[in-house]
């Protein structure tokens, strides 16, 4: 009688031949582990991949723990609501600030220009999302802030409200001029 080696795709040995042969199916089951622990590792991969980026852009948040904004340094900081903007405002002589959309493909190629500028300023930049999480618009918002469109670049200097030209350019360059010279 011949002996039999067990092949994965074997056709004339049907499962009581696979039982008295000693073979289980935990070859399988080691497969689909092994297959799971990949998936896993390359995902920690991509999220530590996606938090090096993040700090590399200098995009902050805006509140701290006690809720304060304080004086804030070079760099974005992105505002998360209308109040932190008045506290932001309030607590700095001259800020930057874009006002965005996160569906708005203009606003999308300007984020980084705008990031950028924020490394070549010594004053403080703020970004704001206008939209909540559906993405509808807080239009009594952007009214108070005479927002038309997006992106809307505005320098808070002394108090006052000085709304960039709408054919600045959107370029890093473009942005530090306009908070510069207004």
């Amino acid at each position: 009688m011949p002996l039999h080696t067990y092949s994965r795709y074997r056709t004339d040995v049907d499962d009581d031949d696979e039982a008295s042969l000693g073979v289980s199916s935990s070859y399988d089951t080691w497969g689909a582990a092994c297959g799971w622990i990949i998936v896993l590792i390359l995902a920690s991969i991509v999220a530590l991949l996606i938090c090096m980026c993040m700090k590399q852009t200098g995009v902050r948040k805006s509140c701290s723990r006690s809720g304060k904004i304080a004086k804030s340094k070079v760099g974005v900081t992105e505002v998360s609501s209308a109040q932190h903007l008045s506290d932001m405002i309030a607590s700095e002589d001259r800020l930057g600030c874009m006002f965005y959309a996160p569906w708005c493909s203009h606003c999308m190629t300007t984020k980084p220009e705008y990031t950028r500028a924020a490394t070549m300023l010594e004053h403080p930049l703020c970004m704001v999302n206008c939209a909540d999480d559906a993405g509808v618009v807080d239009a009594s918002f952007m009214e108070d802030h005479g927002i038309r469109g997006f992106p809307t670049i505005v320098l808070f200097k002394e108090g006052r409200q000085i709304q960039a030209p709408g054919n600045m350019e959107r370029t890093a360059e473009g942005i530090r001029e306009f908070i510069l010279s207004a």
